[in-house]
């Protein structure tokens, strides 16, 4: 652990040791956060000449900076920037000023509140083990697909999800029901019609305040969601698309003429496209360019949200994705999974590993620094 909190009562001496060990300490006293204090913070203090006998106040920052449990998106993006190198943690409070816990850079910018997954698709290209269970219900190892995104999802903070179902949505309702099983909540949106993509995004019941996170529910990937939502906000986009690099080999001999002559024969050239991941975080003011009805698919809304002049923002995935579209695809993701396991690094358990949140007890801390 890189942050600790001590007590005001402790003496200069007593954090020697303990600054060898974390990057900062969080100072409070009779329950009350007063400051902070770095290796930084120290050295200047033994060299104005401090005594090690004297108190934590004439050393301590008594402006730490933190953030509110009710903070929205910016203000936390805000704060994140105002972090300096290497001291990465802030205290996050509740309404009554107590430390609910203190967070990375990485963990301060909220998880989108509500995380959409698609989850209605036919699976028509798996037609010979779809045909009495949905596309996310097959199972990678022992668990469904759409069990291994919404658990990979829950570790890395988001309890709240709405599952756009239509084929064989009964099986999907009945496996997951409210969610209450899996340490979330669930809702659903249940087409009656077929709406694409981004259609049934018109039919969410509540909506979301924050920048939200839409997936298709047949994606793996070990994606830090933290990092996607960062970037989101830094690049002030209204939309972003995780993108995946994809290459392309013609079978055969490419030619290149020019006024019926040949130049240039390529055997079999290998061509690399930027494809969409189907992984979206998009700004709640997106939704009012979704139409009530009829079929609309994502990459319409972006057309528009492009239109409008907005920007829609490309985020190259960095690790593990893999669409199970194919046959190919889902036996090649089952092996895989399996060697992972075989390899003590599953990707349920490798997925958004980055996230780091300590627990840390602490008093009411409000008036002091509010």
């Amino acid at each position: 652990m890189k942050h600790s909190i001590v007590s005001a009562d402790l003496k200069i001496r007593d954090l020697a040791s303990m600054l060898e060990q974390h990057v900062i300490l969080f100072v409070q006293r009779g329950g009350v956060l007063v400051g902070s204090v770095t290796n930084g913070d120290f050295r200047r203090g033994i060299s104005l000449g401090l005594s090690l006998d004297d108190g934590l106040d004439r050393l301590m920052n008594r402006s730490p900076l933190f953030v509110l449990e009710r903070d929205d998106y910016k203000t936390r993006l805000e704060r994140v920037r105002r972090l300096p190198p290497g001291l990465r943690y802030l205290p996050e409070l509740n309404e009554r000023g107590e430390i609910i816990r203190v967070v990375s850079d990485r963990g301060l910018v909220s998880i989108p509140n509500i995380a959409v997954i698609m989850a209605g698709g036919l699976g028509s290209r798996l037609r010979s083990l779809t045909k009495s269970i949905p596309k996310p219900m097959l199972r990678i190892g022992e668990k469904p697909i759409l069990q291994l995104i919404i658990e990979q999802s829950r570790r890395a903070g988001i309890s709240r999800f709405v599952l756009s179902v239509n084929y064989k949505a009964e099986v999907i309702k009945d496996y997951f029901k409210d969610g209450a099983d899996f340490d979330v909540k669930i809702e659903y949106i249940e087409e009656t019609v077929r709406r694409g993509t981004a259609g049934c995004l018109s039919l969410l019941s509540v909506l979301p305040n924050d920048p939200f996170l839409i997936m298709n529910g047949d994606v793996l990937t070990d994606l830090d969601l933290n990092a996607l939502l960062v970037f989101h906000g830094e690049q002030a986009a209204a939309a972003s698309v995780c993108t995946h690099d994809y290459q392309l080999t013609v079978p055969y001999g490419v030619i290149e003429t020019n006024h019926g002559r040949i130049v240039s024969i390529n055997e079999k050239p290998t061509f690399g496209y930027s494809i969409s991941a189907g992984i979206y975080v998009l700004n709640p003011e997106c939704l009012a360019l979704v139409p009530p009805t009829d079929l609309f698919d994502m990459p319409s809304l972006l057309s528009k949200i492009l239109a409008q002049g907005s920007m829609v923002a490309a985020y190259p995935l960095p690790g593990y994705w893999m669409d199970i579209g194919s046959l190919e695809d889902f036996h090649r993701a089952s092996h895989e999974y399996r060697d992972a396991l075989d390899r003590g690094n599953s990707l349920e358990n490798k997925a958004y590993s980055n996230i780091r949140c300590d627990q840390s007890p602490a008093g009411n801390c409000w008036n002091s620094i509010n």
